[in-house]
């Protein structure tokens, strides 16, 4: 197992079992904007479920940038993870 493969697995075990995630997106101003969020599906950190209304801030803000971040805690670990919606 790769360095990588340990800290997608790391953060795998962490992820079991959260109802919540912090996630980021930036706003209409260009600020960064942190939303407290369900997680649907949360086995796998590569592809996460989340749900919201069509008309709230949030999808205003991603179909306006789509790059996104997730960050929890466990503990003393934390993970960060940026990307796409």
């Amino acid at each position: 197992m790769n360095e990588i493969e340990k800290i997608v697995k790391v953060a795998e075990d962490l992820l079991k079992g959260r109802e919540s995630v912090a996630l980021s997106a930036i706003d209409a101003s260009g600020y960064p904007r942190i939303y407290e969020m369900e997680v649907m599906t949360n086995s796998n950190v590569k592809t996460l479920y989340f749900t919201t209304g069509i008309y709230s801030d949030k999808v205003a803000n991603y179909k306006k940038n789509e790059k996104a971040g997730i960050s929890f805690c466990e503990g003393e670990h934390c993970i960060s993870i940026i990307g796409t919606i």
